[in-house]
Parts: C-alpha cells; structure tokens; sequence
C-alpha cells in the first residue's frame, strides 16, 4: 500500500492499485490509504485508470468497515459528472448501484 500511494509513475501505481484490489482488505483498515482513494478517486491529476480502481479500492475497504460507507456514498454523489470520463462515470455509477443495494 505504502509503494502504491508513493509511486510517481501512474502506470507502475496503477498496476500496484489492481494488484491490491484483488487482494484481501486487512483489519484493521489503513486509513492514510482509504483517504489516498479517495482523493486519487477525485483528482484530476490522476490516470483515468488510476481513478476508476481507487474508486474501486474505496468501496472494498468500505465493505469492511461500513460506518465508512455513507462517506464513499457522499464523495460518489457530489461528484460532477461532466468533469470526468465516460470511464469514471461507469465506475461510479456501478458503485453507487452496490450501495443503494
């Protein structure tokens, strides 16, 4: 997690964010990673890859800790939809999908 959040390249920090996501989510949670996801979700700074799976991320540590979860909910709705890619669009809205699940 620590390699991924510290990577200058987007593509080596992508891969290592996919790797991760098919990873198990460890107790207890990484908070410094969760806000890593959540503002590499919304920075336009970020690969449209590279923003997709921190969505993605985001929602698999939210599963752990569900409190969390209402946060992510937030984040995904106040995100304005023109400003990001048709990609990114998808992800959020198949996430938001799974939330209101």
């Amino acid at each position: 997690m620590q390699r991924a959040m510290q990577c200058p390249h987007g593509g080596i920090r992508r891969l290592l964010l996919n790797t991760l996501l098919h990873l198990p989510v460890p107790k207890p949670i990484n908070v410094a990673f969760l806000d890593f996801c959540l503002n590499g979700m919304l920075s336009p700074a970020e690969t449209v890859a590279g923003q997709a799976v921190c969505m993605k991320l985001a929602y698999a540590i939210c599963l752990k800790e569900p409190e969390l979860m209402g946060e992510l909910e937030a984040y995904l709705e106040n995100m304005e939809p023109e400003y990001y890619t048709a990609a990114v669009q998808c992800a959020r809205n198949n996430i938001l999908k799974k939330i209101r699940k």
